[in-house]
């Protein structure tokens, strides 16, 4: 009974090469999550910025205020991919063409 138990014990422990590969796993996915929300956070900032930036008319059946709304409140509800996306194919794609900003003459 003894041996049994020493058996599955040694069976249940793993080794420090195993521990270390499973560690580098888990810190090699963190990373590859981190830089995927920052990717998010940076295109969903671009489009809230690229809404202000628009004129009304710019903005097809809903206006420029609640794109702006939906976008803001899609970062903090965590729908922001989506809505930017949504945003990025039906306003900024669909106007062709991009945000003018003030530049002395």
């Amino acid at each position: 009974m003894l041996a049994l138990a020493q058996t599955a014990n040694t069976a249940d422990t793993m080794s420090a090469e195993q521990g270390m590969a499973l560690f580098a796993g888990f810190g090699i996915l963190i990373v590859v999550m981190l830089l995927i929300a920052l990717v998010t956070f940076v295109f969903s900032i671009w489009m809230i910025v690229d809404a202000f930036n628009r004129k009304e008319e710019d903005f097809a059946s809903l206006g420029k205020t609640a794109w702006i709304i939906i976008l803001g409140a899609g970062i903090f509800l965590g729908y922001g991919l989506i809505a930017s996306v949504i945003y990025f194919l039906v306003i900024k794609r669909k106007s062709g063409k991009t945000t003018e900003t003030s530049s002395p003459k």
